[in-house]
């Protein structure tokens, strides 16, 4: 009996704290789509699969905002592009701060005093990436200095094939992006030095990416994500010995101005390894996004019959094949238009970022109707509330995007050009938005147009063994990564090889 008594005290107990953990939600806010699991919410279905679950979301809130409860915080969805540009607005009353915060601590190893100096430099900091990343001045420069390298590495790939039996070469999709693209991108910025210090480094960010992302994020200490943590340190030790204690860095032409003004910038409010974290964490944006997103573009294109044809046409009659070396960044990647069509549709088939903002104080947003069936609606979102701006909602909206789940190569390709004529800076989303809307998109643009590019016009390419791989359904590097890899048949075109 007494037994019995406890048993049902300390379940009731239990019962009445879940109640009081789990949010109520006001009349006034979204409306919040129904969950099991107490606490967590819909945390599991969203960690399992990112970009499917708002398409879900959206679908169970009738396109419309609404809320849901994820690993105990209140989230605010919105997908409707004018709310979203609305929510960008309110600029005082959200901020992105608080989970660049936790990025910062957890995933780059920053500590708190660290990131509370660096947000100190936030104007100044952005007003580097208007000087260096959105000026085609400069911009323009790293351009080059990516090209020239990444030529260089192809040519060494292509004395690789030759040389091989039967002059093919089997290689690892991901692992060709590694070595390739994302090494010519840390030379462009970085210089030399660091990849001399650390020849595995872009291998190093996989292992640190791929194995240690989440964990790190979810607050697990470094001794149970060994492999990842000691990537991280290698990375950082290369970052510190190649351009930050490096006497000679802010001389050096092989390292691009941005790195050496952040770098000074950054030592005014740090020491020398908080730079070196710094730059770290710069060369993860640089090569976490792009490498996987470039592995998607390229195997999308494969999979179409008589596409490589027509994006080496494209290449020829617009100059790009018989432009020197030296010329082919001019072509990229305006003069490729289908071929920039493919990239912007593997992003928005892909892509699960979305722009978060956390509430600061209590406030309320008046709706735009997402249809003719549709009336404005002010919606209350709770301070302490998290606003979700997920861009695959609008990149699965069949208004927006006919036919959302099938890659089309000509989408995003003039109408005059014999495309549909959609516009991918109102149809997509995949890089973020309002004061987070990310600096490197236009370096990302040309990075991985061009890497395609380059390939295409140098090798002939085939998948082989493509039954023991599938497309993943996000373009997260962990779930790339991490996923059965496709493999590659590499032949080096006559006469055309780098």
């Amino acid at each position: 009996m007494a037994s019995t008594l406890v048993t049902t005290t300390v379940v009731g107990l239990l019962l009445a704290l879940l109640w009081f953990l789990n949010p109520s939600y006001d009349p006034k806010e979204p409306r919040p789509i129904s969950h099991t699991i107490p606490i967590l919410g819909h945390a599991i279905a969203w960690a399992k699969d990112r970009r499917g679950f708002f398409i879900w979301g959206e679908r169970r809130g009738n396109n419309k905002p609404y809320s849901m409860l994820l690993a105990g915080r209140k989230h605010y969805v919105f997908s409707n592009p004018a709310d979203v540009a609305t929510l960008f607005r309110k600029a005082k009353v959200m901020s992105i701060a608080p989970f660049i915060r936790i990025l910062s601590v957890t995933l780059f190893g920053y500590t708190k005093s660290e990131t509370t100096r660096l947000e100190g430099l936030h104007d100044s900091m952005h007003a580097l990436y208007n000087k260096h990343l959105l000026n085609p001045e400069q911009y323009t420069l790293v351009v080059i200095a990516y090209f020239k390298d990444l030529q260089e590495r192809m040519r060494h790939l292509s004395d690789e094939v030759r040389a091989s039996e039967k002059g093919t070469l089997r290689v690892d999709a991901f692992q060709l992006l590694l070595d390739t693209l994302a090494k010519a991108s840390t030379t462009a910025y970085f210089g030399r030095k660091p990849l001399d210090a650390n020849p595995d480094m872009t291998t190093d960010m996989d292992t640190f990416v791929a194995k240690g992302f989440w964990l790190f994020l979810s607050g697990v200490p470094a001794m149970f994500v060994r492999n990842a943590d000691k990537a991280r340190k290698r990375i950082m030790a290369a970052m510190l010995t190649g351009v930050v204690d490096d006497a000679t860095a802010q001389d050096r032409d092989d390292v691009s101005a941005f790195t050496r003004d952040q770098i000074a910038l950054t030592k005014t409010v740090l020491s020398d390894k908080g730079v070196a974290t710094q730059q770290f964490s710069f060369l993860f944006g640089l090569t976490s996004n792009s490498t996987p997103s470039t592995y998607l573009t390229l195997l999308h294109i494969l999979y179409v019959p008589g596409l490589v044809d027509d994006l080496r046409a494209e290449m020829n009659a617009s100059g790009f094949s018989a432009a020197p070396d030296s010329e082919k960044y001019k072509f990229v990647p305006h003069g490729l238009p289908l071929l920039r069509s493919c990239y912007f549709e593997a992003i928005r088939m892909h892509t699960v970022s979305a722009s978060i903002r956390e509430v600061l104080e209590e406030t309320s947003i008046t709706t735009k109707p997402a249809g003719p069936d549709q009336q404005p609606r002010t919606y209350t979102l709770k301070k302490g509330g998290v606003v979700n701006m997920p861009s695959s909602a609008l990149h699965y909206n069949e208004k927006i995007n006919p036919q959302p789940e099938t890659f089309i190569p000509r989408r995003f390709v003039s109408k005059e050009d014999g495309g549909m004529g959609q516009n991918p800076q109102t149809s997509t989303r995949g890089f973020g938005g309002g004061s987070s809307y990310c600096p490197g998109r236009i370096f990302a643009e040309r990075q991985i147009v061009g890497f395609v590019a380059t390939l295409l016009q140098g090798f002939d390419v085939e998948v082989v063994d493509g039954e023991k791989w599938k497309f993943p359904k996000s373009a997260e590097f962990d779930d790339v990564s991490n996923s059965p890899r496709a493999m590659l048949s590499l032949k080096a075109r006559d006469g055309r090889a780098m």
